[in-house]
């Protein structure tokens, strides 16, 4: 665009006594022949396409350049032709610009004629935030001017309001006579208001002459204190004030998202969370948080909205968004921090950062590496540093050299005295070298327990040998991480054991990472290792479901062996586990399936593991109420045998088992059943029953009818009977040969 532009040149400013001419052009330069980063903001400044607010950016992007063509620029937008729709949003820039623009003060002060009621306080704003003496004597001048009643004399008696000397604030004083106008007394106590910190709701020109006796002949310095004082509890009051109109908002705001559908809630969200007002951002930051917690979607704009919050001006704002979309994994926000740690902002307090490492421990980035490696030597930030660049070595983005640094730079921090926090013993743990792991084989040793616990995981995880963790099986620091230690890797039957000789209580919250780890553990171990785990579990009172996973793992890593599993092994797992499932009492054909599938593994099996299966099978068909079933097989045993039944006696095989059964059925109240097994054993036995057999079941039989058994004279001490079993059925480790 080649268009003339009116810069003003060293207008002179007339005797305060003298009226001021409109402006007059002393130079004209054009579009083109200004600097190119000039040029562009000068034309958005004065198109009349342009919005106030992009009007506004215009001007303070020129003012903030800070340079002589940029403020000639500016000089010859306030002679624009436009008028106000440029000289506002000007004068609203040079109101909030960080230095006072010399080249503007005449053209600024040239204006005061074309003064507007509209446009009155930020004439007096800008002009008011010059201090040039000569400044001061002209707007009293111009104050005092009765001629000049209207929007022109407010306007630089307003302009005296900003100030803030002694000197204007007897001049406004002076404005309080009788004989003024209304409109210029009240024009004055306003300014009074504004110069000094002092809000008077009623107009009462007395108060303010009061005022001035107090404060007229305070030094420079006791002038300042006072207006300090002033200024901070005016801003307190709009700071409670501000306080409780927002509470009120965000109450109403949150009463409205309750009663809002499901459906229209996430684009309230998403409206809320750009607000300009903080409080109603937080308010919506709230909300999302509730919302997953509660489990409720996210959607694209609402993901969307959260990740526009990391560039939010309020810190509070970025870290809360950073930490929700943590929790997200919000896969494009972590992109979006990894960047923001590798081109890092001075500014960034530190509790933002610490957000954006934890948002890296979570979803690791390769450009975030080298700025946490950075950051592991900052006291504040360390511990975070540490946790992101572990998650960057589990992930395997850390490059050798990466590696080398960090553990180059977490050893400097140690060796200056760093209590190491879990976070740094980890990463040592992922970088570090031999020497880094006799230190961390130290922090075994070390009285906190969070230390210790941080180096037994670093050695869990580590493919460092278990054993140095199991001789401290007994410290509950080290018992976690050993147990996911060996959960992940245990191997070695003597771990096996010790875990079977240290279960944790019922009421320790590592006893299923134990359980899970002993399960693991059962299909790694030997046989005969894992057997004797059952049986030192067993004897601590164990449950025998836990048992009975650990053989099923045994018997499955067997298995998977094929022809190489030894076939012995097999059947003596599979034995102890048909003796765990009689205990935990489940459907015998699974119990029978493990006895048949013994019987097919071995060809030749010993006397005593054939009366082991037969009493294992007398035992779950009575379990399962197949009474006809039990006799048969013990009828077999009693004509395999080489005693005559005449002379067995109580707690001799198989009868035992069939009276401890009818016996548990009586206790029980299952009479039926206990006729059932009472009648097939006299069946069975016929009259060659010994006297110490006898003598139960008539005692049994008796109970069933509900007489009491005669008394009996004692058999002879040989064949004198044993106390009834158990109403129990017996343990299944009471049964083996």
């Amino acid at each position: 665009m080649n268009v003339l532009i009116l810069v003003l040149w060293g207008l002179p400013l007339l005797s305060c006594s003298a009226p001021v001419p409109p402006p007059t052009a002393t130079a004209m330069v054009q579009v083109d022949q200004l600097p190119a980063q000039v040029a562009p903001w000068y034309e958005q400044l004065t198109d009349p396409a342009s919005t106030w607010e992009q009007r506004r950016q215009a001007a303070a992007a020129l003012l903030e350049m800070n340079q002589p063509r940029a403020d000639q620029a500016l000089a010859a937008a306030l002679a624009d032709p436009a008028g106000p729709a440029v000289w506002q949003p000007l004068l609203a820039a040079v109101a909030g610009a960080s230095h006072w623009p010399q080249a503007l003060t005449d053209p600024l002060l040239a204006l005061l004629p074309q003064v507007e009621e509209s446009w009155l306080a930020d004439w007096a704003a800008a002009v008011g935030r010059c201090r040039e003496p000569r400044v001061m004597e002209w707007l009293i001048e111009r104050a005092r001017d009765r001629r000049a009643d209207g929007p022109a004399r407010r306007a630089a008696i307003a302009a005296l309001g900003h100030q803030r000397t002694q000197e204007a604030a007897g001049a406004l004083v002076a404005l309080l006579n009788s004989d003024e106008p209304e409109a210029v007394q009240r024009a004055a106590m306003q300014a009074l208001s504004t110069l000094s910190g002092i809000e008077r709701p009623d107009a009462d020109p007395q108060a303010w002459r009061d005022w001035w006796r107090q404060v007229k002949n305070l030094s420079p310095q006791a002038w300042q204190d006072h207006l300090v004082g002033n200024f901070a509890g005016r801003s307190e009051r709009w700071r409670l004030e501000q306080q409780e109109l927002a509470g009120r908002l965000v109450e109403s705001q949150r009463a409205l998202y309750r009663a809002a559908s499901q459906e229209d809630r996430p684009a309230m969200l998403v409206q809320w969370l750009a607000d300009p007002v903080e409080p109603m951002r937080q308010l919506a930051m709230d909300l999302a948080v509730q919302r997953l917690v509660d489990g409720q979607p996210f959607d694209d704009p609402l993901r969307g909205a959260l990740r526009a919050r990391l560039n939010d001006p309020s810190p509070l704002m970025r870290q809360r968004a950073a930490l929700l979309l943590r929790d997200l994994a919000d896969s494009p926000a972590a992109d979006q921090v990894a960047q923001k740690l590798a081109q890092p902002d001075p500014q960034t307090p530190a509790s933002v950062q610490r957000a954006y490492l934890l948002m890296m421990a979570r979803m690791p980035r390769l450009a975030a590496i080298d700025p946490a490696i950075e950051l592991l030597s900052d006291p504040a930030l360390s511990s975070e540093a540490a946790g992101a660049l572990t998650a960057a070595a589990e992930a395997g983005l850390m490059n050798s050299k990466q590696k080398q640094r960090a553990a180059k730079q977490l050893r400097n921090q140690l060796d200056r005295g760093l209590l190491p926090a879990g976070s740094h013993v980890a990463l040592l743990g992922k970088v570090g070298e031999d020497e880094d792991w006799q230190r961390i084989a130290g922090w075994l040793e070390h009285e906190d327990a969070a230390l210790r616990q941080a180096a037994a995981r670093a050695w869990a995880e580590s493919d460092r040998p278990l054993s140095r963790l199991s001789q401290r099986i007994d410290d509950p620091a080290v018992r976690p991480p050993l147990f996911l230690g060996a959960l992940r890797r245990g191997s070695d039957p003597a771990l096996l054991t010790a875990l079977a000789e240290h279960p944790p209580a019922a009421s320790e919250p590592s006893r299923e990472v134990w359980q899970r780890a002993a399960v693991a553990m059962a299909g790694r171990v030997p046989a005969e290792a894992l057997v004797e785990a059952v049986a030192r579990l067993s004897q601590r009172g164990e449950s025998a479901a836990l048992r009975e996973q650990m053989l099923t793992a045994g018997i499955e890593a067997q298995a998977r062996l094929g022809d190489r599993a030894d076939r012995a092994d097999l059947a003596r797992l599979l034995l102890e586990r048909a003796q765990v499932r009689l205990e935990l009492r489940v459907a015998p054909p699974l119990v029978l399936e493990d006895y048949d599938r013994v019987e097919r593994l071995l060809d030749d099996p010993s006397p005593a593991l054939v009366e082991q299966i037969l009493r294992g099978r007398i035992r779950t068909y009575l379990l399962a109420g197949q009474i006809e079933q039990a006799l048969a097989l013990a009828g077999q045993a009693l004509a395999s045998s080489d005693v005559p039944a005449s002379a067995l006696g109580v707690g001799d095989s198989p009868l035992d088992l069939l009276l401890d059964a009818a016996a548990q059925c009586v206790d029980e109240k299952q009479m039926d059943r206990a006729g059932q097994i009472l009648s097939g054993l006299r069946r069975l036995l016929g009259a060659a029953v010994s006297p110490a057999v006898a003598q139960r079941i008539a005692l049994l039989e008796a109970s069933l009818a509900g007489a009491t058994a005669p008394a009996q004279s004692p058999p002879p001490a040989a064949t004198q009977p044993q106390q009834p079993a158990s109403a129990e059925v017996a343990p299944a480790n009471a049964t083996s040969p």
